[in-house]
């Protein structure tokens, strides 16, 4: 029981706001999906294409209300977090085709929903174009990363390497960008705050190891669960 106390009082601690708003985020994506199975494939890539605008919008909206409300700061206000990153390469659904981003999509765009949802670096008290972005770009992942199997995507060992390759070079490329700004995007730096599991972590830098080795171990799972059948290869 000492050993998932811990865990519980992580769980218990999750804010009100944040349990009502991953139901209802949740609760709507199963809908898009049970709409999305309900159509033909013409119709799907239309819905498809149509929703990858949104992590855009989403995103201006945070941008622009940030300024005018002169709450923007270069240190926390860009999209450099792992989610925003992948949430903004849905975009790239509306001129490409939709296999190139499958990988990337299903792996990290998984992973990052599952784990802003399970906890959270919100306190519960933050204004609403900040719980818009956080909650939309997260449920958006979640939709393209479930959509990806239904379209019939599995992954092979190039792809789940090539995941895990990518992942690793968002993670240097965020750590420089940390280094000459002194900000902690992705939490290369410390902890964030909010209900997570980050604090039942050893301090830097074995906390952000244990982060990237429960995200490797989540790809593996993915990758283990529905890797493509060699038969039909």
């Amino acid at each position: 029981m000492n050993l998932f106390s811990p865990i519980l009082d992580v769980l218990k601690d999750l804010p009100v706001n944040h349990i009502i708003y991953t139901v209802s985020a949740i609760f709507i994506i199963l809908l898009l999906l049970i709409y999305a199975e309900l159509n033909n494939k013409s119709e799907l890539n239309k819905i498809d294409k149509f929703l990858a605008i949104f992590p855009l919008i989403f995103e201006a909206n945070f941008q622009i209300i940030s300024l005018w409300n002169h709450q923007w700061d270069i240190t926390k206000s860009l999209p450099l977090e792992l989610s925003y990153i992948t949430s903004l390469s849905i975009c790239f659904y509306t001129i490409n085709h939709f296999n190139k981003l499958d990988t990337w999509i299903f792996f990290s765009g998984l992973w990052c929903a599952t784990a802003a949802f399970l906890n959270t670096i919100l306190t519960g008290y933050e204004t609403w174009h900040i719980s818009l972005r956080y909650y939309s770009h997260h449920a958006l992942l979640l939709y393209f990363g479930i959509r990806c199997l239904r379209r019939g995507y599995r992954p092979t060992y190039i792809d789940y390497l090539s995941a895990i390759r990518n992942t690793g070079l968002i993670i240097i490329a965020i750590s420089t960008v940390n280094y000459l700004l002194g900000s902690n995007y992705m939490f290369t730096k410390y902890r964030p705050e909010g209900a997570n599991f980050s604090r039942l972590m050893p301090d830097w830098p074995f906390y952000f190891l244990l982060i990237i080795s429960i995200g490797l171990f989540f790809y593996t799972v993915l990758y283990l669960i529905t890797k493509r059948n060699k038969i039909s290869d």
